[in-house]
């Protein structure tokens, strides 16, 4: 099991996918927290998670963009 994921991480095309909206678990415990704590009611559906910053920016400029618009992100 351990050399399987050792090749994993050497996989440059796996390890830079991001699933902003996986983990429906994590998303529900997150909103029923901040219900419970905040009195924020909000629905999972609304919970982005991520690994950083550099992934959700990304993925917001690609929402937030027109056809043909570039963008430049540094590198960290």
């Amino acid at each position: 099991m351990r050399r399987i994921f050792a090749r994993g991480v050497d996989d440059l095309e796996a390890t830079r996918l991001v699933y902003p909206l996986d983990l429906p678990e994590l998303r529900s415990a997150i909103s029923r927290y901040y219900h419970e704590h905040y009195g924020a009611p909000s629905d999972p559906s609304q919970i982005v998670i991520n690994v950083g910053t550099s992934s959700i920016f990304r993925n917001l400029f690609q929402i937030a963009c027109q056809p043909g618009q570039k963008i430049l992100l540094p590198r960290p």
